[in-house]
């Protein structure tokens, strides 16, 4: 369409984040530790987005 791809990145997918930024590899593995940890040892059939604040829009 003739649209530059940063420009579709920043109008299109991250229009919708509230962060306006990607979540990043190093947050969902800070997540992932912690959900393997003790200390997520009560949590069960939990949904955790991580997904920027995309799913509030």
């Amino acid at each position: 369409h003739g649209i530059p791809p940063q420009q579709v990145v920043r109008e299109v997918l991250l229009s919708h984040q509230a962060r306006k930024q990607f979540v990043q590899v190093e947050e969902l593995a800070a997540l992932a530790v912690f959900l393997a940890s003790d200390a997520a040892a009560s949590m069960t059939a939990t949904a955790i987005p991580m997904d920027g604040g995309w799913t509030q829009h």
